[in-house]
């Protein structure tokens, strides 16, 4: 396990790279011009018996009642014992500057006891914004990468079945709130991640691209641009030739571990100081064993299930690794492998090394 992740991790990267351009829309965005959340509850139906437990008083089976009551139909909500609905929370981002009429891309999410969304359908949802209004409505086909099914005595689940997606399923019914003004002299830029040093080397790239702007540091993350005001071209037009301009930009080494996983991606320009690392295991173990003490022959009395529970904690012995200090990916995989720890174990000696300096880059603990 260990050996395939540093692996992947190999593959990924590419020989150590510091300093390279990048177009600079990949490192801004205009001020306003972010994606807003968007969110509604909606019915899936259509499943094959891996719905909610519809009963009365939840949700699915109020949601339902009133979604037919909406169609005409007079219902008893008592009625409805259907396992072939389910109740979920609609999400999708509203891009930028998105104009009615739009489609969007929707995520949804079980909230009742549903054990699989696999094969269903979303009915029309309203997807509401951080303002309460409706700037999109959603409907479609639910595409999952997990599936679930439920016997009498059990159930068995593949992935994650209580989420999917249901591409271009949405469409807008109001354009972004955000607007460019046409004869706009101005614009402020948003770095992505805020730098003093990045945000210094994009005002001299804007400065010397020979576009007529003046760029003005107003922090680590905010860049202001100005254009002559006698300019006759569309706010547009300047902000895409805006960012198409290259930007030396220097790169900053990551390592992202996941914990529920045990995945470990490091990136190509990781840098491994030497390092002492000690670790050991404790294993604890709890043990249950059920005696049945029978009563006296004919004594009319009854057996009796007596628990006996032992708890034990082991302690391996420590293992040593002395680490050399490397400078390719592929050094710091070698490094790593040797220490023979696994993806968790490793997990934990990665943050302690970061802790004490020795691991150069910024680690990213998911």
């Amino acid at each position: 396990m260990l050996r395939t992740l540093l692996l992947l991790a190999i593959l990924l990267a590419a020989s150590p790279v510091f300093a390279t351009q990048r177009p600079l829309g990949e490192l801004v965005y205009v001020e306003g011009g972010r994606p807003n959340s968007l969110v509604g509850f909606g019915m899936v139906v259509g499943l094959a018996g891996t719905g909610d437990r519809a009963r009365q008083g939840t949700v699915s089976a109020q949601a339902m009642r009133n979604m037919l009551e909406r169609l005409g139909l007079d219902i008893d909500e008592r009625s409805i014992r259907s396992g072939n609905i389910a109740s979920v929370m609609v999400t999708a981002q509203l891009p930028a500057f998105a104009r009615a009429g739009q489609p969007v891309d929707c995520s949804v999410s079980s909230i009742g006891d549903a054990s699989s969304l696999y094969g269903g359908v979303l009915l029309l949802t309203e997807l509401r914004g951080p303002n309460g209004q409706v700037y999109a409505v959603a409907q479609g086909p639910v595409v999952g990468g997990g599936i679930g099914v439920r016997g009498q005595q059990g159930s068995l689940t593949r992935n994650v079945a209580t989420t999917a997606r249901v591409p271009a399923c949405g469409r807008l019914e109001q354009s972004a709130p955000a607007v460019i003004d046409p004869a706009a002299t101005s614009v402020r830029l948003m770095l992505n991640r805020p730098d003093f040093s990045q945000a210094r080397r994009i005002a001299a790239a804007l400065e010397m691209s020979g576009a007529a702007v003046s760029a003005t540091v107003a922090g680590p993350s905010m860049i202001d641009v100005a254009w002559p005001a006698t300019t006759t071209v569309p706010a547009a037009v300047r902000i895409a030739r805006l960012l198409e301009t290259p930007v030396e930009i220097v790169e900053t080494p990551i390592v992202v571990v996941n914990q529920q996983t045990g995945t470990i991606i490091a990136g190509g320009d990781v840098e491994l100081l030497p390092a002492l690392v000690v670790y050991g295991d404790l294993e604890v173990q709890i043990q249950q064993q059920n005696e049945v003490i029978q009563p006296p022959a004919f004594s009319g009395g009854e057996a009796m299930v007596n628990t006996n529970e032992t708890l034990d904690a082991i302690e391996r012995p420590a293992r040593v690794r002395a680490i050399d200090g490397s400078r390719t990916i592929g050094d710091l995989a070698a490094a790593l492998d040797a220490i023979q720890a696994t993806p968790r174990q490793l997990i934990g000696i990665l943050r302690q090394l970061h802790a004490a300096g020795a691991l150069r880059a910024q680690l990213v603990v998911e």
